[in-house]
């Protein structure tokens, strides 16, 4: 009896005063009945120039590749990223159950979702995060953006790490010093941690 796994089974006979015997019997895979993406990568980094490659295998139920399968499978990505071609929908066939492509960052942080499908077949789908590149600079905001010459009137600054596109880097660990010149001063620490 085969298991569910593709592979080789095999069987020996033997009887005292006999040589011995053995044959091979090969489980080969069922029908095609889903999809199964994923990617090199388990984050990308958004700076438009990175790149993971996208693997979909065509499985029967029980995830053995059916080497067969020459399908059409369709792609669509959401959020920032594309394929190498900066398109962000592809149609491509199967080669021995197998499709690869090559998926590109944008300089946008965020969730890239891969989906494929394929008529007949289950679809699936990889989300794959774009993290910020390296911190680079550092980004100043104010709010609000004016204040009165009274003496009395504020602004609360802000300060964030960045990345050279302007992603905000959560992992920085770096030290801010804040400083005034002109007409205003601070309030509060000018150190931030």
């Amino acid at each position: 009896k085969s298991t569910t796994k593709v592979g080789t089974a095999v069987v020996s006979a033997s009887a005292a005063g006999l040589t011995d015997g053995s044959i091979g019997v090969k489980t080969t895979p069922g029908s095609a009945t889903q999809l199964k993406l994923s990617s090199s990568l388990g984050s990308i980094t958004a700076d438009g120039l990175s790149t993971a490659t996208i693997t979909v295998e065509i499985r029967d139920e029980f995830g053995n590749l059916v080497t067969s399968a020459e399908r059409e499978v369709k792609f669509t990505i959401s959020g920032p990223g594309v394929f190498d071609d900066g398109t962000t929908k592809k149609s491509t066939q199967a080669t021995a159950g197998i499709v690869t492509l090559n998926l590109k960052s944008t300089v946008n942080i965020g969730t890239i979702k891969i989906n494929a499908s394929s008529s007949g077949l289950d679809s699936d789908a990889v989300e794959i995060p774009a993290i910020p590149a390296s911190a680079r600079k550092i980004i100043c905001y104010a709010d609000p953006a004016k204040i009165t010459a009274d003496g009395q009137s504020q602004a609360t600054i802000n300060a964030v790490i960045a990345d050279e596109n302007g992603n905000t880097v959560t992992s920085a660990d770096n030290t801010i010093v804040f400083s005034c010149a002109g007409e205003g001063s601070l309030q509060g620490g000018n150190v931030v941690d």
